[in-house]
């Protein structure tokens, strides 16, 4: 399936066209909150148009390249080839510093992003359009996208500032950090409002905006992670229902850059390589790089696959017996090392292509897929009934199948075992796993951890006794980036820890 392309003309010429100012360095630093030099420019259905695809380079942002690092670096998934002090070093051995660069970049293109989308809102109002639905469209991609940053941000921070209109740089500075749970009010009236406003699909060159079933699928990942199992059923049973989905016969194919935006894709943050700075870097933070002939697995540019990941699948005869699922998720590339030994080095290959712009790739990030939103509904049926439900087991089933290549629908001996099934809590963690291997390096493992409450007893368990890294109670959340609390004091206090 050819890209079609959202992203044609969000790049840098559109940035500078939506804020009447030069491309420099001075720009593209400017800090999160600030009025923009052309708040004119919201006043007509194009220019409207424009600053709602503009929402989509904010993303492109703030996906690449930190928040695999965010997500994975912290879980027991991937590792750093750096040492502690670095950036991501400091994520992977949590000796985490209120000034982690990476940490910083995420905040301010959330926030970059959220001013977005309140710009947008204020000014639909005032703004005449020929179709209302297309009015509408406008505003659930707003509301999308700003609650999409807040559930990114309250997850990383906890309590933030709660913005929902266009804040001076004065008024930014005396900001306060607003209760999670009034967060969440906001991310849930947010995907509720953009589930009624969203297109179900959309053709040629919009493919890849957010959809009603982008909106939907969110708001069940937002009630899961808040154990809120009974409200979660709903969306991801339209979703389901909604027979627009499916899972995909090869595993392998879901991660084709030139199967962009296919049937088992629900959102997808799109990247386009070349030179207009619109590619992704995942490529080339995937690509394997051997430090020493001693380490088993092998240290990449940014992300390693840990060897915990590696027997995680094993459990499953899944390395041994090979599966499409674990060949598209972990590859191996030989070396000769110095002593003229062959060196196998471990390395992801879901976002691993050959590119030759290595920092400029066209992968997209599978933001929201079915079999996540299979394992959801699962999650949530487990949760909410006396005993494993068949219905829940059957999906669980229909993706360990698709793994090894096998008919979706046909029992199989990779079905899960009875042990699995027996009980609520059995089931649980037969989900847990799967989630890890289907989802592994999507962004998912270190949330999943908080979210099931388990990350301290992993991680330690990861790091092991003998180890100097240790996972306290208070990583759980990260410290907010102290470039904010200069900037705006009412921040303070930092996160515990911190």
């Amino acid at each position: 399936m050819k890209k079609n392309r959202i992203i044609q003309g969000i790049g840098v010429v559109i940035i500078c066209i939506m804020f009447t100012t030069s491309c420099d360095d001075a720009f593209l630093d400017r800090k999160p909150y600030g009025d923009i030099a052309s708040d004119n420019f919201y006043s007509s259905e194009k220019e409207i148009d424009i600053a709602a695809v503009g929402l989509y380079g904010t993303l492109q942002n703030f996906y690449s390249p930190h928040y695999p690092s965010i997500a994975e670096l912290p879980g027991d998934n991937a590792s750093d080839g750096s040492g502690a002090s670095t950036a991501t070093g400091q994520l992977d051995k949590f000796s985490i510093i209120p000034n982690n660069a990476v940490l910083s970049n995420a905040w301010t293109n959330a926030y970059r992003s959220i001013l977005q989308s309140n710009k947008i809102m204020e000014a639909l109002p005032d703004v005449q359009f020929g179709d209302d639905d297309k009015k509408k469209q406008i505003e659930g991609e707003a509301r999308f996208a700003r609650a999409l940053n807040y559930f990114n941000l309250t997850r990383m921070f906890g309590k933030v500032p709660l913005d929902t209109m266009v804040l001076s740089q004065a008024q930014a500075r005396q900001s306060v950090r607003n209760e999670v749970t009034d967060v969440y009010k906001v991310i849930i009236n947010d995907l509720k409002m953009a589930s009624s406003q969203l297109p179900e699909a959309y053709t040629g060159n919009a493919i890849g905006r957010a959809t009603k079933w982008a909106a939907l699928s969110l708001l069940g990942k937002v009630y899961l992670t808040n154990y809120q199992f009974s409200e979660a059923l709903e969306p991801l049973q339209i979703v389901i229902d909604s027979g627009q989905f499916i899972l995909l016969p090869d595993f392998a194919e879901i991660f084709e850059p030139n199967n962009a935006n296919h049937a088992e894709s629900i959102f997808e943050i799109q990247y386009e390589g070349g030179t207009l700075g619109e590619g992704s870097r995942w490529s080339f933070t995937s690509h394997p790089r051997i430090l020493s002939e001693a380490m088993k697995i092998s240290a990449g540019n940014s992300l390693i696959p840990t060897s915990d990941i590696v027997d995680a699948f094993g459990e499953n005869d899944e390395e041994q017996v090979p599966s499409s699922r674990y060949s598209a998720t972990i590859g191996t590339m030989s070396y000769k090392g110095a002593s003229g030994n062959t060196l196998n080095a471990k390395h992801i290959k879901k976002h691993y292509m050959d590119h030759t712009m290595q920092n400029q790739s066209d992968d997209n990030w599978p933001l929201l897929r079915y079999a996540d939103v299979l394992l959801m509904y699962a999650e949530a049926l487990n949760e909410t009934s006396g005993t494993p439900p068949q219905e829940a087991i059957e999906l669980v089933n229909q993706i360990r199948r698709r793994a090894f290549g096998l008919p979706q629908n046909a029992i199989s001996a990779r079905d899960l075992w009875p042990s699995m099934t027996a009980d609520t809590e059995s089931f649980r963690n037969a989900i847990y796993l799967e989630r890890r291997l289907e989802l592994a390096f999507e962004g998912h493992r270190w949330f999943d951890l908080i979210r099931t409450g388990t990350y301290q007893t992993v991680m330690n368990s990861h790091f092991g006794s003998s180890s100097p890294y240790k996972v306290e109670s208070y990583h759980r959340l990260f410290p907010v980036p102290q470039q904010e609390i200069d900037i705006n004091p009412l921040l303070k206090p930092n996160n515990e820890g911190y």
